[in-house]
Formats: C-alpha cells, sequence, structure tokens
C-alpha cells in the first residue's frame, strides 16, 4: 500500500512489515497496524493541520506469530525527506485489535526513527518497485510493541525515477517489469547501505540522487503494442446512512460540547498505488479522478485490467487527533466490464461488520464510481 505525499517524487520511503511474535491468540479478532509517518511543516505553515499520513495494513487472524509479509510506501520529494531528517522525524505505529462487532483496541505501539532508517542501492539499475519492496520485506529486525509482543519492522530509503508517482500529472510512471520474470529479489543488485550518504546529500544538494538514471516513460506499458490508453477510475460519491457513524461522545466531567467531525475521506489501492481524496459532509469527492496513462494492445490492456480483479474502497471518518475510523468498506469489481467508454455504477457498502444498511426511504448504502477507457493520454504532447 502507498501513499503519495507531494506531488514530485524523488524518494520512496519503505515500511516493511514482517511478521510478529508473543502477540495474544483470539480467533475471534484480526490485528492491524496504523503507519503515521511525522510530517513537520515548514514555520509560515505550522498552525496548519498537517495533511494525512495514515496507511493501514489489511487486518489478519490474531494468533501468537502475525503473518503480514507487507511493505508500505510513502512517495516523497527530496525537500520533504531533508525536512524530516533535519526535524528528526519518525514513522510511527500503532497495532490495533477489531472485533466481529466491530471494536477496536490498543495492543501496542512502536516508533522507527527516520535516521535509523537504511538505504536500497541498485547497483545494475533501476528495479520495479515491486521487487524492492519484495526484497526489504524480512530485513527488518525484532522490535518491542508491548511488554511481550515484537514486530519484525525496518524502515528504508529508495530512489525513485522522476517523475514516478507524480500526483497532478495525470501521466503516471511506474518501472516496468520484464513479461513473466521470476526473478529472486536476492540477486538483483540491491543491496542495504547506512543512510549517511543521503543525508550528506541532502544538506549540500537540492535535488540529491542516489542513482543517476535518465528520466523514464511517464506511463505504464502493458505488453507489447503501442496504442495510447488511459484508465480512468473516479470515485464520484457515497451513500451513507447515519447508522453507519458512530458519535464520538464528549469527555466525562467536560462543559464542552461534543467534538465535531473533522475530516471524512475514502481510499483505495490500484496495482503499485494508494489514492486518498477527501470528501465534503455528504460524501462527495471533488478531486480529479486517478488517470492512468497505459501503452498496448486494447485486448491486453482488458486483461490486464481484469487480472487487478477487484478495487476495495474504504470510507473513513476521524474525530480528533487519532480516532480515525473505517465506517463503511465497497468492492469494486473490474471483471465484466467492456471499459470501452466510461461508465457509471453504483457497489453496495458495507460496514466493519459487513452489514448492509438501509436509509429510510429504503434506499441502500452504496458508492457511485465512474470508470473506462478513453483514447490516448490526457497530457498527450509527445509526437
Amino acid at each position: 500500500m502507498t501513499l503519495l505525499l507531494t506531488k514530485s517524487c524523488d524518494y520512496a520511503l519503505l515500511v516493511a512489515i514482517e511478521e510478529g511474535k508473543g502477540f495474544p491468540n483470539d480467533e475471534d479478532k484480526d490485528v492491524f497496524i496504523h503507519s503515521r509517518l511525522d510530517l513537520p511543516l515548514p514555520e509560515p505553515m505550522e498552525d496548519l493541520i498537517p495533511p494525512p499520513t495514515l496507511i493501514t495494513t489489511q487486518p489478519i487472524n490474531l494468533d501468537s506469530s502475525p503473518q503480514w509479509h507487507t511493505t508500505l510506501v510513502y512517495f516523497i520529494s527530496s525537500k520533504i525527506l531533508k525536512r524530516l531528517q533535519q526535524h528528526q522525524s519518525s514513522v510511527n505505529m500503532q497495532l490495533l485489535t477489531i472485533s466481529v462487532d466491530g471494536e477496536t483496541d490498543e495492543i501496542g505501539k512502536l516508533i522507527l526513527p527516520l535516521n535509523d532508517a537504511k538505504v536500497v542501492l541498485m547497483k545494475d539499475g533501476k528495479r520495479p518497485l515491486s521487487y524492492v519492496k519484495d526484497y526489504v520485506v524480512d530485513k527488518g529486525s525484532w522490535q518491542p510493541v508491548n511488554h511481550r509482543a515484537q514486530l519484525k519492522v525496518g524502515l528504508f530509503i529508495v530512489d525513485m525515477p522522476p517523475p514516478a508517482g507524480e500526483r497532478n500529472n495525470r501521466n503516471i510512471a511506474m518501472p516496468n517489469a520484464p513479461p513473466n520474470s521470476n526473478l529472486c529479489t536476492n540477486d538483483q543488485g540491491l543491496e542495504l547501505q547506512s543512510a549517511d550518504d543521503v543525508w550528506n546529500q541532502l544538506a549540500s544538494c537540492p535535488t540529491p540522487s542516489l542513482n543517476n538514471t535518465s528520466q523514464q516513460a511517464s506511463y505504464l506499458q502493458i505488453g507489447q503494442g503501442s496504442d495510447r490508453h488511459t484508465f480512468v477510475l473516479r470515485i464520484k460519491e457515497a451513500l451513507v446512512p447515519s447508522t453507519m457513524l458512530r458519535p464520538t461522545p464528549a469527555p466525562i466531567h467536560s462543559d464542552k460540547p461534543k467534538a465535531k467531525e473533522e475530516r471524512r475521506w475514502v481510499e483505495y489501492s490500484f496495482a503499485q498505488w494508494h489514492i486518498r481524496h477527501l470528501v465534503n459532509d455528504q460524501w462527495q469527492v471533488t478531486d480529479p479522478p486517478m488517470c492512468l496513462a497505459l501503452k498496448g494492445h486494447q485486448q491486453d490492456i482488458h486483461e490486464w485490467l481484469a487480472e487487478q480483479d477487484v478495487v476495495e474502497v474504504n470510507l473513513w471518518a476521524q474525530q480528533g487527533r487519532n480516532t480515525e475510523q473505517i465506517i463503511g468498506k465497497a468492492r469494486i469489481e473490474l471483471r465484466g466490464w467492456q471499459l470501452k467508454v466510461i461508465e457509471q455504477a453504483s457497489f453496495p457498502l458495507h460496514d466493519r461488520g459487513n452489514r448492509l444498511h438501509v436509509q429510510p426511504d429504503y434506499q441502500f448504502a452504496k458508492i457511485t464510481v465512474q470508470l473506462g477507457l478513453t483514447n490516448g493520454w490526457t497530457d498527450d504532447d509527445e509526437s
């Protein structure tokens, strides 16, 4: 799962989570991890609310040795990385359990200082990010999360080829893996080393780079074709009955009114990207849709989209500083669509207990999306 924090993407900050030990065993509960990057704002903006940096792992069964084997990714610019280092920032991890009725409890915490991060060097040219994620997932170390449980986790920095991950550019870049490759991530010219050289470069150069590489094409190649298409996915709005929103009670012995809901958003993952959109009070998304530039034969692109299978969308609500909750989930099926034009459809929206809610006017909770393929690229300025 990934999160884009800046328009320019010079580096990827990887949080590798392999496994745990010493956890309680409870077959009626799942366990998941909140990861938050401590993102300091410049002095003129210190009174503003920082952008959300939360990435959440998928819930897994709670047993004594939970197995995650996942790598979370923050895409950041060199300026942000420099500021993070100057402020001695960290990645703060919170481990929580969730019961069958949706109740959550914190069972541990962990802080990963950025200054302890390792750098992933690519000695023989760029590798797809998926290779790097697989390479680092077991390279962490055991860290205590409470008086009994431990988590094998690590923090890593990797240089990214521009303009990978550009948020507002409708062309999105991703390193391309060779077709049908079964390369071993332990022997792909990848190497770990101290981040001291990176900090030295950041101190002396405004746009540092760990590897000197040429600029990659800002599209995703599918197969061998040369046709240009754009895959558009827009989360339009959600119908959320009030029964899905759990009010936060006011503190005991407090005369202050109940806190107003500060933030709502929807988020989903597609291929290598993690997308987040803020919504208004009516759960309407005003951000531009995700537009992914693709190159290849249309049939190959259709098959590739079908292989993505399902896009899982989560609806989040936040009251207060650390009270984020998933209040609804929807599954967007990608199989069976013609995808030759932009179409609109609605999908059922369930709460955390997989229950479907109904409005008083008998409308089911749902999420409305628009998706499909268009010919050409949005910002097509190539010959």
